[in-house]
């Protein structure tokens, strides 16, 4: 029987010690992990390579988490990548963000992000 695929995850966080939690917690769970500090960071990150869960922030300077969804779905570049958000504020439902997009409340758990990722990753 052959190994699962290693799940690779893109993690989008202007906050460096949350991003540096999360990236260490879903490395030794396994994952390929790759970060950005903005959703402008993260566009360059998704024309480079392929990812099979994005976590992203949406709240961050310079491009925000839904302005980098929109963007990566706008030029295609976010493969079949799914996405999950993280929020520090509740989020209208007008955002525009398809169902079954995710979102999880901080202050989260590293139990509900790795929930979260692996019902995003169809485990």
């Amino acid at each position: 029987m052959s190994e699962p695929a290693q799940l690779r995850i893109l993690v989008v966080e202007d906050e460096e010690s949350i991003r540096r939690v999360v990236v260490r917690f879903l490395r030794a769970r396994g994952c390929a992990v790759s970060q950005a500090a903005d959703g402008n960071e993260g566009l360059d990150a998704l024309r480079g390579a392929a990812f099979d869960v994005i976590v992203s922030d949406i709240a961050m300077p310079r491009l925000d988490g839904v302005g980098f969804w929109e963007q990566a779905q706008r030029a295609g570049i976010a493969g079949g990548a799914r996405f999950v958000f993280v929020s520090a504020v509740p989020l209208p439902a007008a955002l525009g963000l398809p169902a079954g997009v995710k979102v999880i409340a901080k202050p989260f758990t590293l139990d509900d992000l790795w929930g979260a990722v692996s019902q995003a990753a169809g485990g």
